[in-house]
C-alpha cells in the first residue's frame, strides 16, 4: 500500500515538474512575463498536495512555496534552503547534500522520507527533487517538492495492522473451524460444498488438502443435497438420522441442514450420536428387563407416569384387583382406578373418601423417598403397599398381601410364648448358645442351676465367660485349660454329645449338648444329684445303664399301648356301628362313623410312623431277617392295595422276573417300604392313571425295586425334602388327603437299616418313581438282627 502511495506522489511530482518545467523555458524566454510564472507556480503548488522548493541556478534565486509554510507550521519567510534544511534536525545535512548534488550533475533525480519534529508528534515528510536543463544542456534550475505523507502513512500503517489482524483472525476462524470435532460444510446457491472442515474431510475418508485441491468436496451421502434443498424451500431446519463408516467403524450420525439468515448458502453439520443410540438400546434393554422383572414378580406392581396415567402393570397386579386387562389397555389414570377399586369395596374403609383420594393424589407431586403404609381392607386382606418414586418421573405402586404373614406372625407368637412357658416351667436348666458361644436363650432353672453366673445372663455373655465364673463348682484337677476346652465341645453331628459334672458343692448334673438345625446348640442340665448318689451304691454301672435302657423300652412300649388300646376299641366300635350291628343309621350318622373311622386309622397309622421312627432312631429296632421270595411279596402287596386302586380307578400291575429269586431280609419291614411307596402314589395319581410295582437285578449282588406313577409329579423345588419327617407338599391340597408326612420318612430309614439307598425321580404332570437298591445276600443284617 506504502509504495502505492509513493507511485502516486511520484507520478503527480514527474507530471507537475514536467508542467513547471516546459512553464520555466517559455518564461525564462519571456523574463518580462517572470511575474505571470510566479503567479501560476503558486496557482500549481495551491493546486498540488505539497509545497517546492525552486532554485534558479542561472539567477541563483530561491523561490519557496506557500504550502512550505504550511507544511512546516512556519509563519515567518523563510530565506534561504539551509534555514529550510534546520526544520529536519539531523537530516538536515543529507537534505543539504542532495541539493548540491542535483545543482552538480551527479545526480538528476532523488526521493526520500524524513521525519519532521513537532511540539505535538512527529509529520513525515516526502521530499523529491531534480535537476532542469536548458537548451545549453546546463543545470538551469531545480525544484524540490515536499509532501506532508503521515496521514497517508498513519493510514498505510493502519491498514497493514488492520490487514494482520484480519489475517491472523481468519486462520484462528480456519484453525477453530478445523479443529470443531463436527464436521461441518457450506454450499453455494448451486447447493454444491465449496467449503468444509477437517473433521469433514475424516468422515469423508479423505484428507483436508486433497479435498481444497481438487476443488470438489464429495458428498457424506447422496440424500443429503436433496435435503438441503428442502430445508431451503421449506425455510426451516431439517434434520437426518445416518450411519456410516469412519475410520473402519459404523458410526450414528445426526445430519443437520439450515439455511442461515446473515449469510448467502446452506450451512450443514453432522453430530456423531453413536454413543446416544447405544445409551438408548441400553435403557431399552433395561426397560425391558424391569418389566420383565416386574411381570415376573408375585407381587402387584403398577407404574403410573407423571400425568397419573398407568404405564405398566404386570399379572399379579390383574389377578389381586379382578380388573379387565382391556381396560387397563385404555392406560386409565389413578384417580379412575381408586374410584373402581371404591365401586368393588376394595379399598381401605374411610370416613372422609374426598381427603383419603387427595391424599393419594398428591404423593405425585409431593413423595420424595420410598413410601410404606398398610391397607386393611373390608375382605380381611391386609395389603403392604410400597409407593416408590419411578426415574422415569411417576410412581412405582407395589402391593404384597400380608394377610398370610400376618396370620403367621401370630401363630409364630403364639408359639414362642408357648415356648418360653414350657422352657420356664421345664425341671431342667436350659440354655441355647449361637454359633459363636453368645447366649441366646436360658430358663429360670438354669440360673438357679448357676447361681455364678447370674448377675451375667442378660448381658449376651460368652460360653467361655461363664465358665470362667463357675470355675469354683468344678472338679478340674491340675489342669483348667485342659477342662474348660472339654467342657466347651460342640456336637459335630447331630448326636447329642452327654456329659456328667460332679461339683464341688457336691450336686451331679448330667450335660446334654445337641446340635440345633440353624446352627446353634442347646445345653441341658439335669440335676441328677439324688439318682446318682442311689446309683453309687450298684456295684457295676452296666446293671444301671441296662436300667436305663429297660426304662426307656417301658416307655415305648407303654406309650404304644396306651395310644393303640383305646385307638382300637375305638376302631373296633365305629365299625361295629358302621356295620349296623346296633341298629341302623341316618345318612348323617353314616358321615360321622365314616369321619371316625377315616381319622382313626390315620391316627393309627401316624403312632405306628412315629413309633417306628423312634425305635429306629433310638436303635431299639430290630429285623427278622430271613430269605423269602420277592414275587410272592410283591403279588401279596399287590392283593392288599388293589382294591383300593380299583376303587380310586387307577390301574395297578406288578413286573416281577421269575427267576428274579430270593432276598436276605426283613419281609414284613420291606413290604411297609412298598406299602407306604403305594400309598402316596395312589394319594397323588388321578383317576384312569397307572401305578407300577417293579423287581430287577442289579449289579454287584444287587436288587432294585421301584415304585411308578403317571399322577401329578414332584416339582425340583421339594424334590429332595420328601424324605424329611413331617413334610408335605402344596400338591398334598391337590391330593386325596393330605397324610402325615411320615410315610417316605420311615421307608428311607427301613431301606438305610437294609444298607441300601433310596431315590426319587420325577417331573411336575408326567409322575413320579421312587427307586430303593439293596442287597440280596448281605449277612451283615443277621449280625444287627441279633
Amino acid at each position: 500500500m506504502m509504495e502505492i502511495y509513493r507511485i502516486v506522489i511520484v507520478t503527480l511530482l514527474a507530471t507537475t515538474s514536467v508542467l513547471f518545467f516546459l512553464i520555466w523555458r517559455v518564461e525564462f524566454k519571456r523574463s518580462l512575463r517572470l511575474k505571470s510564472i510566479i503567479e501560476k507556480n503558486n496557482i500549481i503548488e495551491s493546486a498540488s498536495l505539497g509545497g517546492y522548493y525552486y532554485f534558479d541556478n542561472i539567477n541563483k534565486t530561491e523561490f519557496f512555496s506557500l504550502n512550505l509554510f504550511t507544511i512546516f507550521n512556519y509563519k515567518s519567510e523563510i530565506q534561504s534552503f539551509e534555514q529550510l534544511a534546520n526544520f529536519f534536525g539531523s537530516d538536515k545535512d543529507k537534505l543539504i547534500e542532495i541539493r548540491k548534488k542535483l545543482l552538480s550533475f551527479e545526480q538528476s533525480t532523488f526521493a526520500a522520507d524524513f521525519n519532521f519534529n513537532t511540539e505535538n508528534d512527529v509529520k513525515i515528510i516526502h521530499c523529491y527533487g531534480n535537476a532542469i536543463e536548458n537548451e545549453s544542456n546546463e543545470i538551469a534550475g531545480i525544484v524540490i517538492w515536499f509532501y506532508n505523507i503521515s496521514e497517508y502513512c498513519n493510514e498505510i500503517k493502519r491498514l497493514k495492522s488492520e490487514n494482520s489482524r484480519l489475517i491472523k483472525e481468519s486462520k484462528d476462524y480456519i484453525n477453530i473451524f478445523n479443529t470443531i470435532p463436527l464436521p461441518i460444510w457450506w454450499r453455494d446457491k448451486k447447493f454444491n460444498i465449496k467449503h468444509c472442515n477437517f473433521s469433514y474431510s475424516k468422515v469423508a475418508n479423505d484428507s483436508l488438502e486433497e479435498t481444497l485441491r481438487i476443488n470438489e468436496i464429495p458428498e457424506l451421502d447422496d440424500n443429503l443435497q436433496e435435503l438441503s434443498k428442502m430445508a431451503v424451500k421449506k425455510h426451516r431446519t431439517l434434520r437426518m438420522k445416518k450411519h456410516m463408516i469412519v475410520g473402519g467403524e459404523r458410526r450414528f450420525f445426526e445430519i443437520i441442514e439450515q439455511e442461515p439468515e446473515q449469510c448467502e448458502g446452506i450451512i450443514g453439520y453432522a453430530v456423531d450420536i453413536t454413543k446416544q443410540e447405544e445409551v438408548e438400546q441400553e435403557l431399552s434393554r433395561h426397560i425391558s428387563a424391569h418389566s420383565d422383572l416386574l411381570e415376573s414378580s408375585s407381587s402387584a406392581m403398577a407404574i403410573y407416569g407423571a400425568n397419573m396415567k398407568l404405564k405398566f402393570f404386570n399379572n399379579a397386579f390383574v389377578k389381586l384387583w379382578n380388573f379387565e386387562e382391556k381396560w387397563l389397555n385404555t392406560h386409565p389414570t389413578y384417580a379412575e382406578i381408586m374410584e373402581k377399586l371404591r365401586e368393588k369395596r376394595m379399598l381401605p374403609e374411610q370416613a372422609d373418601f374426598a381427603k383419603f383420594r387427595t391424599e393419594q393424589l398428591k404423593l405425585f407431586q409431593d413423595l420424595m423417598s420410598t413410601r410404606d403404609e398398610f391397607f386393611y381392607l373390608p375382605d380381611g386382606k391386609a395389603l403392604r403397599v410400597i409407593v416408590i418414586p419411578h426415574a422415569l418421573g411417576g410412581l412405582l405402586f407395589a402391593y404384597e398381601d400380608m394377610t398370610d404373614r400376618f396370620a403367621m406372625e401370630r401363630s409364630y407368637n403364639t408359639l414362642i410364648e408357648v415356648q418360653k412357658e414350657t422352657l420356664d416351667n421345664l425341671s431342667e436348666g436350659v440354655a441355647v448358645f449361637g454359633r459363636d458361644g453368645t447366649l441366646k436363650l436360658y430358663n429360670p432353672k438354669y440360673e438357679e442351676m448357676w447361681p455364678h453366673e447370674a448377675p451375667m445372663l442378660d448381658k449376651k455373655p460368652k460360653n467361655y465367660d461363664l465358665i470362667e465364673v463357675s470355675k469354683p463348682l468344678f472338679n478340674y484337677g491340675d489342669d483348667w485349660e485342659g477342662y474348660k476346652k472339654e467342657v466347651m465341645e460342640r456336637p459335630t453331628t447331630k448326636t447329642p454329645i452327654k456329659k456328667r459334672i460332679e461339683r464341688t458343692d457336691g450336686k451331679v448334673i448330667d450335660k446334654t449338648i445337641v446340635s440345633l438345625p440353624d446352627g446353634n446348640y442347646l445345653l441341658s442340665y439335669q440335676d441328677i444329684t439324688s439318682t446318682f448318689q442311689a446309683q453309687r451304691n450298684l456295684k457295676e454301672r452296666n446293671a444301671a445303664l441296662e436300667e436305663v435302657d429297660k426304662l426307656k423300652t417301658e416307655f415305648l412300649a407303654s406309650v404304644s399301648y396306651q395310644l393303640r388300646t383305646p385307638l382300637t376299641s375305638i376302631m373296633g366300635f365305629s365299625e361295629m356301628l358302621e356295620e349296623e350291628y346296633l341298629g341302623r343309621l341316618n345318612l348323617k350318622q353314616k358321615d360321622y362313623v365314616k369321619s371316625i373311622i377315616n381319622s382313626s386309622s390315620e391316627l393309627m397309622t401316624l403312632i405306628n410312623d412315629v413309633l417306628d421312627l423312634a425305635s429306629m432312631e433310638a436303635g431299639y429296632m430290630t429285623l427278622d431277617v430271613k430269605e423269602f421270595d420277592i414275587c410272592s411279596m410283591l403279588n401279596s402287596i399287590s392283593k392288599i392295595v388293589s382294591l383300593k386302586c380299583k376303587k380310586e380307578g387307577i390301574s395297578l400291575s406288578v413286573k416281577c422276573p421269575k427267576n428274579i429269586g430270593k432276598l436276605l431280609g426283613d419281609e414284613k419291614r420291606l413290604k411297609q417300604v412298598i406299602f407306604n411307596l403305594l400309598s402316596n402314589s395312589i394319594k397323588f395319581t388321578d383317576k384312569g392313571g397307572k401305578i407300577i410295582i417293579s423287581a430287577e437285578k442289579g449289579t454287584k449282588g444287587e436288587l432294585t425295586f421301584s415304585v411308578a406313577d403317571n399322577g401329578i409329579g414332584i416339582s425340583k423345588k421339594i424334590k429332595n425334602k420328601v424324605f424329611d419327617r413331617f413334610f408335605t407338599s402344596d400338591n398334598s391340597l391337590k391330593s386325596k388327603n393330605s397324610g402325615t408326612g411320615l410315610g417316605l420318612s420311615v421307608a428311607k430309614s427301613i431301606v438305610e437299616l437294609h444298607g441300601g439307598k433310596i431315590k426319587i425321580e420325577s417331573k411336575e404332570g408326567e409322575g413320579t418313581k421312587v427307586t430303593f437298591t439293596i442287597k440280596r445276600n448281605n449277612k451283615k443284617l443277621l449280625t444287627h438282627a441279633n
